[in-house]
């Protein structure tokens, strides 16, 4: 069954003609060309987008990452679900595998699996009969464990004195006495961080805390539990793979890329006993992921990936490097123009 999957997806994946050697060489040596590769008809090449979201939220947090508001998001919905199709991941992809996606298409997607797309997000998409995808960083879900980026901003947020000096980040000296300036200066840490190894980041974020001198840090469950992600399924929700621990990929060991991808996809499957088939590479920003994850994920039974690189997508596109685009607008209105503008200029 999954060499017939591979099979059918290498065909798609040779037709996109943007893949590089490593993973044509594996294709081509493990015959996987004998599949007949879906027939792209350009006048059906119709564009399709996908949006990304992280948290949803009652209210602004500076603390949050990447949180929008449940009135701006519910706006945003509303103005979706009127105007264009909503689809999950896996019915993309089952349309990407046959060559043809259906007019005005589009993708809703969080990444990492936080409690709050339950609590919050997951009521409004229910409203108005809209389904999503939520792509899980498998480890963190159903504990109180936090992907290191909460830690930064957790550290900041708890902070028990009034200036930091972090050196090596170029923080010299800075004031922290509010939140905005305690906001600033995690985001400004959050950037610095994301050059390193995950062992070497880890290392970093654990001597943030010890400089920011953090006494009694927040310990309520900020993920999703396996409990609450099986609830969702039943009601229309997909489910796909955003890694074990949320490294970016490109910082790690070939060996450790193959493990965080396949075991997260195996993870997920046991939990929720549904196939999974989609990724969200973590940060998804070019140079974040390579050829190599590409045959990792190829080689695991994946059937397409995402990035966080803007812009809308078609069918011709490489399956494993698909577009994604953040909610810029909060007024309905503009939030819809810009769909539409980058569904046309895409």
């Amino acid at each position: 069954m999954l060499k017939k999957q591979i099979i059918r997806l290498a065909g798609s994946v040779l037709q996109s003609q943007v893949i590089g050697a490593k993973t044509r060489n594996f294709i081509e040596s493990h015959q996987l060309t004998r599949a007949f590769p879906p027939k792209i008809d350009k006048r059906n090449e119709l564009p399709f987008q996908i949006l990304v979201y992280h948290r949803v939220l009652p209210a602004p947090d500076p603390f949050a990452i990447d949180a929008i508001t449940t009135i701006d998001f519910e706006r945003q919905v509303s103005a979706l679900s009127a105007s264009f199709r909503l689809i999950t991941m896996d019915q993309l992809a089952t349309e990407l595998r046959a060559g043809m996606i259906g007019p005005n298409s589009v993708c809703i997607t969080f990444d990492d699996g936080y409690r709050d797309n339950f609590e919050y997000a997951f009521p409004i998409l229910k409203k108005y009969n809209a389904p999503a995808t939520i792509f899980l960083a498998s480890n963190f879900i159903g504990t109180k464990e936090r992907i290191w980026h909460d830690d930064v901003l957790s550290a900041l947020k708890y902070a028990t004195r009034d200036r930091l000096e972090f050196a090596e980040a170029g923080i010299a000296d800075y004031a922290i006495r509010t939140d905005e300036e305690r906001s600033t200066v995690a985001f400004k840490l959050l950037l610095w961080l994301k050059q390193f190894s995950h062992q070497a980041r880890d290392d970093y974020v654990a001597q943030l805390f010890e400089r920011c001198r953090v006494k009694h840090a927040e310990s309520t469950r900020l993920m999703l539990n396996w409990q609450e992600v099986r609830f969702m399924l039943k009601n229309g929700f997909a489910f796909g793979a955003h890694t074990k621990s949320h490294p970016i990929l490109s910082r790690i060991s070939d060996a450790e890329i193959e493990s965080e991808i396949a075991d997260s996809k195996s993870a997920i499957e046991r939990a929720i006993d549904v196939p999974v088939s989609t990724f969200a590479y973590p940060n998804g920003k070019a140079g974040d992921f390579n050829e190599t994850c590409k045959l990792a994920l190829l080689k695991a039974g994946f059937t397409c990936a995402v990035t966080t690189l803007a812009g809308a997508n078609s069918v011709s596109k490489d399956p494993f490097e698909l577009h994604r685009t953040a909610p810029w607008d909060r007024d309905p209105k503009g939030f819809f123009s810009r769909m539409c503008f980058e569904r046309f200029a895409g």
